[in-house]
This record gives C-alpha cells, structure tokens and sequence, in this order.
C-alpha cells in the first residue's frame, strides 16, 4: 500500500529502506519478486536497503556492502559473490567456507599454498587484504574462501581434507552437510546436489575443491 501511494506522484526515485521485514518467508519471496516487477516495468531508479544478503541479489542490479559506514564493494550481485574483495564481503554475501592454509609463495601469476590432504596448490585468483583484516591471519598462512556448492564430499577411501559430518540437511533441490575441519574456525558447509552414498551424520569425510574456483586472501606484502 505504501509503494502504490508513492507511486501516485510519479517519482524519478524511490527508497524502500527494509520493506519487508515485517512479513514471513513466502511472502517475502511473493513482495520482493513483485517489487522488481513493478521496478522494471516502470523503469524507476530504486535504492532498497536490506540486510538480507539474499534479498539483495535476488532484487537488484548493483549491490553496494557496507561495513560500519565504509563502502567495501559496489558491483553486480553475481560479480560480487565470485570475486569479494575482502573476507567480510565473502561473508556477508551468500554463505562462505574459509580454510586456513599455508602460504608458500605469492606472485603476478597467482600464489602457492599447502593443504593437508590436498598437498600443495596453486591458486591464481588472489585477493591481498588490507590490514585490519589481515591482522588475525598468522605468519606464513592465508585464507582460502570456497563457495558451499564448490567443495566436493567424498568417502575416506578418497584422498582430500580431514573432516567429520556434524549435520545432513535435505533442503528439497540439494542436501546440505555441515562438516566439522581442522582447518576451518567454524564448521564447513557443503551443498551437494544429492546425497553423497555413504556418508551420514557422524561419519568422517574428505574434503577437496578446484584451485579455479577458490580465492586466496592473504596480507600485504607476502612473496
């Protein structure tokens, strides 16, 4: 009711600062899917404001992620959960798995990295961070961030990273695995597109990914 009472003055812009906080779930996904409608259909600019990571890609065209007042990337939603240019944006947009690794050697081509179970990998996308960030990673190590949908589960007659399941999830269109990882602070997550035969709750697991689609975060100035 609100947007088709601004919509009356015919605006060059409108601002929907949290329009759907208030609603439930499907209803949200209902509103949110409406209001881009409305939005294309009109060809009005519109900022919308949400903490919703996944409200926000699936509603806009560019997202800006702010961190305390600071701008810490502007781009397309799809451009920005591939390439975050720090560790709080790969947070903050879409889930996020990051592995403690060390760091072997950084340079124009990419960066050398240890990984039990995986030996040594290159990496060719790399992201230096700034110091803020970079100030809880030790000496010698970097930060390896993997999508959820990037990391493959297989059983331990397989070689890959040491991991235990916690949880298994049926979430309709793919199963969730949370895995607990010697390399990781927090527990992984694992989104596979089936069961993986095998494999339960409580069972232990390896871990392993493609060097193509991980990103190394490291500090300033490593070589």
């Amino acid at each position: 009711m609100a947007i088709a009472r601004a919509l009356v003055y015919r605006p060059r812009m409108l601002l929907l600062d949290e329009p759907l906080a208030n609603l439930d779930a499907k209803l949200r996904v209902q509103m949110r899917e409406e209001i881009r409608r409305i939005q294309k259909t009109l060809g009005i600019m519109t900022l919308y404001v949400t903490h919703d990571q996944e409200e926000a890609m699936s509603v806009s065209d560019r997202i800006g992620v702010f961190d305390r007042g600071r701008l810490r990337q502007f781009g397309a939603p799809e451009h920005i959960y591939a390439n975050p240019n720090s560790l709080f944006v790969a947070d903050f947009i879409g889930k996020a798995n990051f592995l403690d690794v060390s760091l072997l050697s950084v340079g124009k081509d990419g960066a050398r990295v240890g990984v039990p179970g995986m030996g040594e990998i290159t990496l060719t996308r790399t992201c230096e961070l700034e110091s803020d960030e970079a100030a809880g990673i030790a000496p010698g190590h970097g930060i390896v961030n993997v999508r959820p949908e990037h990391l493959r589960l297989q059983t331990t007659d397989h070689p890959g990273i040491e991991g235990r399941i916690v949880r298994v999830q049926f979430l309709g269109s793919f199963v969730r695995y949370i895995v607990e990882c010697g390399l990781s602070r927090r527990d992984l997550i694992i989104d596979s597109v089936r069961s993986v035969p095998g494999l339960g709750e409580g069972e232990s697991a390896r871990l392993t990914f493609d060097p193509a689609e991980a990103i190394l975060f490291h500090p300033a100035g490593a070589r």
